[in-house]
């Protein structure tokens, strides 16, 4: 991921990662704006602090039922990428429901 102007959007992943945050944070972007790629370098952030994380390309996992999203929290950090793809399939919206609760 390449920052840019992006320096305060850093920060605050970084702070996210120092537990100094809020506990979700939603991120958005056109397409090709990096999204992805800076979900996968905050996981790879949280892994070089032993930290456990887990990156989820809804977009490549959506058609599996949501079994990984059981006991993400005892994770660190869950990075869910391309959440729209799943709108309208309930047991992805139940399964995500409850991984945020």
């Amino acid at each position: 991921f390449l920052p840019a102007a992006n320096a305060t959007l850093l920060d605050r992943l970084s702070r996210q990662l120092d537990a100094d945050g809020e506990p979700f944070l939603f991120l958005w972007g056109a397409s090709g704006s990096g999204r992805s790629h800076l979900l996968q370098a905050a996981c790879h952030a949280a892994s070089d602090r032993d930290l456990r994380a887990l990156y989820l390309p809804l977009h490549d996992l959506g058609h599996f039922p949501p079994l990984m999203l059981e006991d993400v929290e005892r994770l660190d950090l869950v990075a869910i990428d391309d959440v729209d793809v799943v709108i309208g399939r309930r047991r992805w919206e139940e399964g995500l429901f409850h991984a945020f609760n």
